[in-house]
């Protein structure tokens, strides 16, 4: 870890010692800003629950890493673990949605095949 100290760095010491009262004090503090990026982007707030959790594992797995240097503050960290955790589970879900809906032979006509379509000539 940086040399460097944060303003909140008793919050990395926290969660690098597991102190439950301090990680209910970093998710009170920093859990509104994930609760309105997540639904303001098509979830609502068990999912936004959900990302701040996967998030804290990934940042205390990542305070864990030998010679990993926080340059970020926390809250700036933890924001851009969620968004980026929220990104993928949006395009998972997006994908089984257009893998479930989509029947080429019924949405295209029947004989359509994906061959004719990338590799004849027009």
């Amino acid at each position: 870890m940086s040399s460097k100290q944060h303003e909140d760095h008793r919050y990395i010491q926290a969660l690098l010692d597991n102190n439950s009262l301090v990680i209910k004090e970093v998710y009170e503090r920093f859990s509104d800003t994930i609760s309105k990026l997540i639904q303001k982007n098509n979830g609502n707030e068990n999912d936004a629950r959900d990302m701040f959790q996967e998030a804290l594992l990934v940042f205390i797995k990542k305070l864990q890493t030998p010679n990993f240097e926080l340059t970020a503050q926390p809250k700036t960290y933890l924001y851009a673990v969620c968004r980026n955790l929220w990104l993928k589970q949006l395009q998972k879900t997006q994908n089984r949605l257009l893998k479930k809906d989509f029947k080429p032979s019924t949405a295209c006509g029947r004989g359509f095949s994906f061959k004719s379509l990338i590799f004849e000539k027009h």
